[in-house]
């Protein structure tokens, strides 16, 4: 199997998970949960106090006449208020938790980003002499890290754009969209080349295999070029 078709392997998820990373993955964690639903509705939440401002008049005239008939509908409205508070400490409950779960995702997206990042400035430094001899496998790669770590940067400030408008409706948005893939090619121009989906659940044991995979093609190619210099200095002088 050539080294291309092992990148596209990765890619795919053509390979064995067996890192304790991907357990420990909050994005792995929600990618296979199913959208939480806020229970009540709002209609059921706010359905009743409807009722509640139709009913004020008995508020006060029912305890104040100590009439039976004025006292129930003053109950009634007394049991829909009690209901609607309890419907919005659900909801209240529902959001917190969701909160805490982006929260948490927000977190690994931002320690694969600042990874991705130290490694490709590493590897910027350490390859500016001689990277333009590299093959245009090991360029395949390194064009799809540099993909890969743009589409975190997006995706984040994405999210965190729809967490500043602290409504429920943009919580549920920036979860589906840390449930969702990062979308880029395999070419020098992200406008050419082959089209990958890569989910943000396999992201935290994509991106070291990626790694990996480079780095055995530039060990390979410093061993060539290791070889080439001794081979040049041991040649006699004419």
């Amino acid at each position: 199997m050539g080294n291309r078709d092992r990148i596209y392997e990765i890619l795919a998820g053509d390979v064995e998970y067996d890192s304790p990373v991907i357990d420990r993955s909050a994005l792995e964690k929600i990618a296979s949960q199913a959208m939480p639903t806020v229970h009540p509705s709002k209609t059921e939440t706010f359905g009743p106090l409807v009722i509640l401002f139709a009913g004020l008049a008995y508020v006060v005239k029912g305890p104040l006449t100590g009439d039976i008939e004025s006292l129930l509908p003053f109950v009634i409205v007394i049991t829909m208020l009690l209901w609607a508070y309890r419907c919005v400490k659900m909801r209240r409950h529902v959001v917190e938790r969701l909160e805490g779960t982006v929260e948490k995702c927000i977190e690994e997206l931002q320690s694969q980003d600042q990874y991705l990042r130290r490694y490709m400035q590493g590897l910027d430094q350490r390859t500016s002499k001689y990277f333009h001899c590299v093959t245009n496998t090991k360029v395949t790669t390194y064009f799809v890290l540099m993909q890969i770590s743009t589409g975190i940067e997006r995706r984040l400030s994405e999210v965190q754009a729809l967490l500043a408008r602290r409504t429920t409706d943009s919580f549920f948005a920036a979860y589906s969209k840390l449930q969702g893939s990062l979308v880029f090619t395999d070419g020098v121009d992200p406008r050419s080349g082959q089209t990958h989906m890569l989910p943000l659940a396999r992201l935290s044991k994509t991106v070291p295999l990626l790694i990996e995979n480079l780095e055995g093609g530039l060990k390979e190619l410093e061993e060539e070029i290791s070889v080439a210099k001794s081979q040049y200095t041991d040649q006699p002088e004419s």
